[in-house]
């Protein structure tokens, strides 16, 4: 059974590269990551949107219904 590991800030962008930029699934993400060697963002903004700043911790962004699934 393999074992899971966290992914690498660049395996992160590159996750967030291909939801943004090549499915078209959004203007900009930012994850958030805390492990042993401390806290840490990783954001990307679609180049679609190069108007747009790219998002960062200060972000404000709309969560919708995800909440239910924490209140339920």
């Amino acid at each position: 059974m393999a074992t899971w590991r966290l992914p690498s800030d660049a395996e992160i962008h590159d996750i967030l590269v291909e939801r943004l930029d090549r499915q078209h699934d959004g203007v900009g993400l930012v994850v958030g990551v805390v492990d042993e060697r401390g806290e840490r963002l990783i954001a990307h903004r679609a180049a679609a949107y190069a108007d747009v700043a790219t998002p960062g911790g200060d972000t404000i962004f709309e969560i919708g219904s995800n909440t239910k699934v924490f209140t339920a």
